[in-house]
């Protein structure tokens, strides 16, 4: 396997951080990796980002590991998900730049996208009107659910 490229790219709140691996052979397509909650030390160099990188590259994918705003050299501060949403949108906008013509793989650590996208939702909601994030709280337990399914069908095959 190849040495991972690390460099930065442009992001919504300045530079994001990246790592960059080419598998062995020609890519088959490209893994974007997200790696688990900043705000408690989630970073790209997170051993659960490792081995999901190794495990595509292994399969024949190039990979994209970042790090969201404020974690490692990308700049910024941690946004209550929102912000780094946006992160995430950016490194797949520019992987799909330089791998149009491959299939694209998005890996999220335990769902953290959607779990970073749904709590902060789900706390404005609350502030909003307090039944508005009770009405939200069942689609949280839904990303559980999901979690532990796609955990388990990912187990067994």
């Amino acid at each position: 396997m190849s040495t991972a490229i690390q460099t930065l790219i442009d992001g919504p709140a300045g530079p994001l951080e990246i790592a960059f691996q080419q598998p062995a052979t020609a890519a088959t397509a490209l893994a974007l990796i997200c790696h688990p909650h900043p705000v408690h030390g989630g970073t790209m160099d997170n051993k659960v980002v490792q081995t999901l990188a190794k495990a595509f590259l292994e399969l024949g994918y190039a990979t994209m590991r970042f790090n969201f705003r404020g974690v490692g050299n990308s700049a910024g501060s941690f946004d209550e998900g929102i912000g780094e949403t946006e992160d995430a949108a950016a490194a797949l906008a520019w992987a799909r730049l330089f791998y149009v013509s491959h299939d694209l793989w998005a890996a999220a650590a335990c769902l953290s996208i959607a779990v970073l996208a749904t709590v902060p939702a789900i706390v404005v909601a609350w502030r909003a009107q307090t039944w508005a994030g009770v009405l939200l709280l069942p689609y949280l337990g839904w990303l559980g659910v999901a979690t532990s399914l796609a955990a388990g069908y990912a187990w067994r095959n």
